[in-house]
């Protein structure tokens, strides 16, 4: 099933970018006049010659579409930081291009640091206008409510004020870019939900499955919600982003798999290893984690690595944190994914590294370093380190 988003995204399924755009352009001149105008506008701040700006700037014109032709309240606007926007670039220190940020009424409130896809933007300012806990009063909108997004929900049952209450409101105020939060206080929808004064979790609809519970309840002290908004997300195998990778590196030994994720077009790829992953995290979690991410996070761990044969990556992150890339001859199948979850258990992927990158001949004072080396040259303690991080086609 299509989630509210999706069913967003279809409504200008015809879009063709540079044509009748809704992205309006500021400058110099202009910012600060028209800003104030604007309840809330979520701004790209870019340069014409950016690389990663030509391929996020399609897709911000898709999401400024959705938006203004489902009435979504934002106003999308862009800067040219190495043009008539040079000045205002530099005064909301947007050094690094693109950056997005979310203003009101001319005001900055927080950067946006999220996955640059269409679904993901429409999604954020979605999620960033309105209120920041919905009342849901019926039966009918819970139900559509807890299958509405792609990430986790969660509604708050209570009869009345709590310490617990405030909290969550808190929380739903502060994690709003997220993940979508709710309020019930309908006595029968209280008694169905089985709750006076605690915090439901839904996991999304296509991440459910017969190994592990479609909702997770809350009703301890409100200083250990956030922890609990925060874990609950870490699925048996659940969807790893840059967003949400550190929630899933703490709880290693880790088994990344990526590939090209789509639970619509790619169902059945998805599906076949989504169903082996699942299999072997319910006979080794909570030893070791397991989790899926889309391409750009192949890129992200695994930058050298070539697809296999089945365009899948796996890589395993220790316990220490080292990562190791599964050669790209290992095709993914239940029983290989299973002999290297073996080996992060046994400890050999750090004895014998699955990356097979070797240490470069050092010629020149500025030492180019790598995953083998990195700890013996990085981290000497005999000495200080100074670090260029980079990519090589930047």
């Amino acid at each position: 099933a299509k989630d509210d988003i999706d069913r967003l995204l279809s409504t200008v399924d015809g879009f063709i970018y540079g044509i009748d755009s809704k992205v309006v352009e500021l400058t110099d001149d202009t910012f600060k006049k028209e800003m104030v105008n604007y309840p809330t506008a979520f701004v790209e701040f870019i340069a014409p010659w950016c690389p990663h700006c030509k391929r996020v700037a399609p897709d911000f014109e898709r999401a400024a579409k959705v938006g203004n032709k489902n009435d979504i309240p934002v106003t999308f606007v862009k800067v040219n930081c190495d043009g008539p926007g040079y000045h205002t670039c530099h005064d909301a220190n947007a050094d690094i291009y693109p950056t997005l940020k979310l203003y009101r009424s001319g005001v900055e409130e927080r950067r946006y640091y999220g996955e640059r896809t269409p679904k993901d933007l429409v999604r954020y300012v979605l999620n960033m206008v309105g209120d920041h806990a919905k009342v849901i009063p019926t039966q009918e909108e819970l139900d559509k409510f807890t299958v509405s997004d792609p990430q986790y929900m969660f509604v708050g049952a209570f009869t009345e004020d709590s310490p617990l209450k405030t909290e969550f409101l808190k929380q739903a105020e502060d994690l709003r870019e997220f993940n979508r939060f709710a309020l019930v206080s309908d006595p029968a929808l209280l008694e169905k939900l089985g709750q006076t004064n605690g915090v439901i979790a839904f996991q999304p609809e296509f991440l459910r499955n017969k190994w592990e519970p479609a909702t997770k309840v809350f009703t301890g002290e409100p200083f250990d919600l956030y922890g609990f908004t925060q874990s609950v997300k870490v699925d048996l195998v659940g969807i790893i982003t840059r967003n949400n990778a550190k929630d899933y590196e703490i709880a290693r030994p880790l088994l990344i798999t990526t590939f090209d994720i789509d639970f619509e077009v790619n169902r059945k790829h998805t599906n076949y290893v989504r169903n082996r992953l699942l299999k072997l995290a319910a006979e080794y979690s909570p030893r070791v984690s397991f989790c899926m991410g889309n391409l750009n996070m192949t890129r992200y761990y695994a930058s050298d690595a070539r697809y296999n044969d089945t365009g899948v990556v796996m890589t395993a992150i220790s316990r220490e944190g080292w990562d190791h890339t599964v050669p790209k001859e290992i095709e993914f199948t239940y029983d290989n994914a299973k002999k290297v979850v073996e080996d992060i258990l046994a400890g050999n992927i750090d004895a014998k590294p699955y990356k097979t990158e070797d240490p470069p001949i050092q010629k020149k004072r500025v030492k180019r370093v790598v995953s083998t080396t990195f700890h013996d040259i990085v981290l000497d303690e005999e000495k200080h380190t100074l670090i260029e991080f980079y990519s090589p086609y930047c």
